[in-house]
């Protein structure tokens, strides 16, 4: 989003942030053998590549030394205020603008600044998701959450001891994978539900990721446009893959998988481990996992897989409920995040985010405004995720579409707009029905409203009609925007007025000048109508292609 401002001269910015450095999840999570599922190439910013990846899916580590010195080489770091919490904003219609209250952890104070414009880029998944757990006060053992894992808890402070992992997701996986290196480290895997995991690049590799050689680096160095190219390919590649979880277009294709992937496990995990973890789900309800180590790790004598749910805790046990009481030193919450509750405390002139009390209530204009709050911005709002590619393709796709607002705001001098609510209401609508085909349906988890309500974190199509959508800004769906409008009409017009004076100065001062205007107008009238032929067929060749 910064980048994109500066792009368009508009760098009076600041950007708050309330963990201690920038890069987001990569900074707070520190949790054993924090890895990329996607490649980094896709992963970062497109036009601010980097040929300095060491494989294709690197640890946490990598990708943090990538935003830092994308901050620093951009200019960023300053317009940067670390340590610093939203606390709430509210909206002032004399002056147009958000006085909004911040608390600096690092100072330990209160401070009140004025914005015209406020942008919330907190992420879908930001808060841990917590369990109340009976016995929470009595359990004497470490209890930690994946999203919180200190980083001084690595396998040789957890040498001899006993760690249960809740979860079998992405985050569990890597957990169980990296602490079954070690044979002193006694794994217990709590699991609830059953996941796809899919088949490393390489099984002979260790993890699901791709050496990239000083060769290949270097000749990325010499040459950016391959690197550049390569990126490509893969996008297009990653983006093919939204039919999977389209219940009629992907079909035939979550079959073929399917079946290929149960065969790959079958030969994979012993007949015992197999009924634990294959699912009968459909392929890409949920997040697919690579599972990095996390199936051979089942395998060893010090870890256990027990089917069943985290119950209570003891005095040094947990307690799952089937009434089992094991003995544990540590237990890993890795059971993923609170997608749902309201993150941010904003009152605007009609409307606030606290009269609601699951973001699945909100109703917004292509995941990115709100009615009833003017010049606020959502970078990763509603069903703006996705399961096939990187969510940064997204990010760079609104904040495209947030920057030509703010910019056109700025040149015509408007002081506030807000979506209106019949179009925010379209949207919604149209995502519904679209929501309705997907695969998701049919499963239970985060992504839904209480698990099995309205899904609101996902899209539910390609990038390629994502950025379709968010081209250009409609300015009619926006209150205040009615100058652009009138403006934008008013260019038709004399482009239109402009065209007939040429032709009649130019070609209607003799008689065979009137008689060419008069067939041009003829052939005009004919054009006109095949121009909006051929624009229907374009239009349903462009729904066909991006699927609305």
């Amino acid at each position: 989003m910064a980048l994109e401002l500066d792009k368009r001269g508009l760098t009076n910015w600041t950007i708050y942030e309330k963990a201690g450095g920038v890069g987001g999840t990569w900074y707070v999570n520190r949790r054993p053998t924090n890895l990329s599922s996607v490649p980094a190439i896709v992963y970062s910013h497109s036009q601010h590549q980097s040929p300095n990846w060491t494989q294709s899916h690197p640890p946490r580590e990598e990708l943090q030394r990538y935003w830092e010195n994308l901050a620093k080489t951009q200019n960023l770091s300053d317009r940067i205020k670390l340590h610093t919490e939203f606390k709430k904003a509210v909206w002032n219609p004399e002056y147009h603008e958000y006085t909004i209250d911040l608390h600096s952890s690092d100072k330990e104070e209160d401070f009140t600044i004025t914005a015209q414009f406020l942008i919330s880029a907190c992420g879908v998944l930001a808060r841990p998701q917590r369990m109340n757990l009976p016995g929470l006060d009595e359990y004497e053992g470490k209890l930690i959450h994946a999203a919180e894992w200190p980083e001084e808890l690595d396998n040789k402070a957890l040498k001899g001891k006993t760690v249960a992992v809740v979860g079998n997701g992405c985050s569990a996986s890597q957990i169980v994978g990296a602490l079954s290196e070690d044979p002193e480290i006694n794994i217990i895997n709590i699991a609830r539900t059953k996941q796809w995991y899919a088949p490393k690049a390489k099984e002979s590799r260790d993890r699901n990721s791709i050496p990239f050689t000083p060769e290949i680096r270097e000749t990325w160095r010499r040459y950016p446009w391959l690197l550049y190219a390569l990126r490509w390919r893969i996008v297009t590649m990653l983006d093919k893959r939204w039919k999977w979880f389209m219940e009629d277009e992907g079909a035939s294709w979550r079959s073929q998988i399917e079946g290929e992937t149960r065969e790959w496990l079958k030969k994979t995990v012993p007949p015992e481990l197999y009924d634990k973890v294959a699912t009968d789900d459909p392929w890409g309800s949920k997040r697919i996992i690579y599972h990095d180590n996390y199936l051979t790790a089942l395998t060893k004598p010090q870890v256990k897989l027990i089917e069943g749910r985290l119950k209570s805790l003891r005095k040094n046990a947990v307690v799952l409920d089937d009434g089992q009481e094991l003995s544990v030193d540590v237990v890993a919450l890795a059971i993923g995040y609170d997608s749902e509750g309201i993150d941010l405390d904003i009152a605007g002139t009609t409307d606030k985010t606290t009269n609601y009390t699951s973001k699945a209530q909100l109703k917004q204009y292509l995941g990115t405004t709100m009615p009833g709050l003017p010049n606020y911005f959502i970078l990763l709002g509603n069903n703006m995720g996705l399961n096939h590619m990187s969510i940064t393709a997204v990010l760079e796709i609104q904040a495209e579409y947030i920057g030509k607002i703010i910019q056109g705001m700025r040149d015509y001098q408007l002081p506030q707009i807000e979506p209106k609510l019949e179009a925010a209401l379209k949207w919604d609508n149209w995502m519904e029905k679209r929501l309705e085909r997907t695969t998701w349906q049919r499963v239970s988890n985060y992504w839904r409203a209480g698990r099995t309500g309205r899904i609101y974190t996902h899209y539910p199509g390609s990038v390629l009609s994502l950025w379709w959508y968010f081209r250009w800004p409609v300015w009619k769906d926006f209150n205040g925007a009615e100058p652009i409008v009138r403006r934008q009409r008013l260019k038709r017009l004399l482009f239109l007025f402009a065209l007939i004076v040429a032709g009649y100065f130019g070609l209607g001062r003799n008689g065979l000048g009137l008689r060419l205007i008069q067939d041009g107008v003829k052939a005009g009238e004919n054009a006109v109508h095949a121009g909006k032929a051929a624009v229907q067929v374009l239009r349903s060749k462009v729904t066909e292609l991006i699927g609305h």
